[in-house]
């Protein structure tokens, strides 16, 4: 370990790209590092050019191309020099999607936190289901470029650091991985609690949280697998209704409904599915609190946090069976293919229709499954990261 305490310099998303889960990893490395006495500066791209967008809404992506890349380039190289004579300073790129600015921290110990190479996998081809355009695979490999720059890498999962390392091949940057801890106080509330909490829901949505209901936390992105989850609660619907069973209501709580999802609804109108949008995480960790069961059946992820704030709200949760969904779940989830639509609904069924006992042991599961994932853990891994990058110099 260094003698001295290091300043971390976070340097975050750029926020008119509304990445919300890359927004709150940024916070909580903000707020876990304060926790343990580090001085910590969060440093982000700020909109400029990025403005002319309400002007000229079919240039948004390149005007934020001008904040984050050429704009945000001179300031972290300024930021660099005002801060030349001091040698207990480490920045941190909180998103490997960011990993181009290593070619300018290349004199500076620094580091990168990877989430997953979806986009990078993308890019290469590996992922036929999402076609990447020539400026995205540009893009993506540029990052790749900066990621192989890096002195110290660390990635949310295990899957995600075996992901990055095969990608990198013969790796030159020290990788390892350690799991996020939950960014927020999520815990199972009262019922009257949690109800009052959504009472800024229309009165069709109210009286649907009050009884039983089906959850879903997500976007609209291809590996979250939304329209997956509609079909198989389709079928869900159909078993119950052959077994004289009470339909019970999906909620999908995150993003707005994109056409594909709107059709999906549209065209089978008898199904009860409701949407909440961009609720807050007090109102999602009502959610959670009320409802029977929490379904994630994403194709990829680079974590998967609901997964943990279900359980830390007491909540089943049901996810695909692949990592690092496995991972983060544990022996606490239950596990379905997605593209097994009727294998994957007979299981929830059968979870709907769990008696008392069995419900209340996969709740306790996830609770015991919850200690894996510490502060402590997380924060230390990253003391050790940046003692790796402040104790080799030669590097830089």
């Amino acid at each position: 370990m260094t003698k001295q305490t290091p300043k971390v310099i976070i340097i975050a998303n750029y926020l008119p790209d509304r990445q919300e889960s890359m927004l709150k990893l940024a916070d909580l490395f903000c707020s876990v590092f304060k926790e343990c006495g580090l001085e910590v500066e969060l440093f982000r791209p700020k909109e400029w050019f990025g403005r002319l967008r309400f002007f000229l809404p079919n240039l948004q992506k390149w005007l934020g191309y001008l904040d984050k890349y050429i704009i945000f380039s001179f300031s972290i190289l300024l930021h660099g020099w005002r801060i030349r004579v001091q040698t207990d300073i480490v920045y941190h790129i909180a998103d490997h999607s960011n990993a181009v600015y290593s070619f300018l921290l290349s004199r500076r110990p620094h580091i990168v936190t990877c989430n997953d190479v979806l986009a990078i996998r993308s890019a290469l081809g590996e992922i036929p289901e999402n076609p990447t355009g020539l400026t995205g695979r540009v893009l993506q490999m540029m990052i790749l470029a900066g990621l192989a720059r890096t002195p110290r890498i660390v990635c949310i999962s295990e899957n995600s650091q075996n992901e990055l390392s095969r990608l990198l091949r013969d790796p030159k940057p020290k990788i390892t991985s350690v799991t996020l801890p939950l960014n927020f106080n999520f815990h199972p509330l009262e019922r009257d609690e949690a109800l009052d909490c959504l009472r800024f829901l229309d009165k069709t949505l109210v009286s649907m949280v009050e009884a039983n209901f089906i959850l879903h936390v997500g976007g609209n992105q291809w590996y979250k697998n939304r329209a997956g989850l509609l079909k198989i609660f389709a079928e869900l619907c159909h078993i119950r209704s052959d077994q004289g069973l009470p339909a019970i209501p999906l909620l999908l709580a995150g993003q707005k409904a994109n056409k594909e999802i709107e059709r999906f609804v549209k065209e089978n109108e008898q199904l009860p599915i409701y949407f909440v949008v961009n609720p807050s995480t007090p109102a999602l960790r009502a959610l959670y609190s009320l409802a029977k069961i929490f379904v994630f059946p994403s194709w990829q992820e680079g974590f998967g946090w609901p997964i943990l704030e279900a359980m830390a709200c007491g909540c089943p949760v049901v996810a695909t069976g692949r990592p690092p969904m496995i991972e983060v779940g544990g022996s606490a989830a239950v596990y379905i293919a997605p593209e097994k639509l009727a294998e994957s609904a007979s299981v929830l069924n059968e979870i709907l229709e769990w008696p008392a006992h069995k419900h209340s042991e996969c709740v306790q599961k996830g609770f015991e499954n919850l200690h894996r994932f510490t502060r402590k853990k997380f924060t230390d891994h990253y003391l050790a990261a940046y003692d790796d990058v402040l104790n080799d110099q030669t590097k830089f």
